[in-house]
């Protein structure tokens, strides 16, 4: 299973870059794949998150983008997953895989970002 999950990966990071018809339909078929693709560690969940969000961002279709927003709607629930197998979670400390739906993000901010959070999040934001 992890060999396939592999490739799925790969596949999805080879493909999330190219929007000819076949390519497309292609991507289609390996994203349905991942909807019920349980990362085995944090690296492959942030590699799948990381394609995932670009295509997210610049869809080359609406059906890619529709997958891609419930791929990521259950990001958070890997995160827990891993936290509850005891898994290293560490790669999240790296600020360029902080703020993953379920983990912590850890930041400077001005004041008024500050305030911002603190209004809409109140109880999940900690200052240090």
């Amino acid at each position: 299973m992890i060999k396939r999950s592999r490739g799925l990966i790969d596949q999805l990071v080879i493909l999330r870059g190219q929007y000819d018809r076949r390519s497309v339909g292609r991507l289609e078929n390996v994203l349905n794949r991942l909807q019920g693709f349980r990362p085995a560690d944090a690296e492959q969940l942030v590699r799948v998150h990381d394609a995932v969000l670009f295509l997210r961002a610049f869809p080359p279709s609406r059906a890619i983008a529709a997958l891609a927003d419930r791929w990521l709607s259950g990001a958070g629930g890997h995160v827990e997953r891993l936290k509850a197998a005891g898994a290293d979670l560490s790669l999240f400390d790296d600020e360029r895989f902080s703020g993953m739906a379920g983990t912590a993000l850890r930041d400077t901010f001005t004041y008024e970002v500050s305030r911002w959070l603190v209004t809409r999040h109140g109880d999940q934001v900690h200052a240090d």
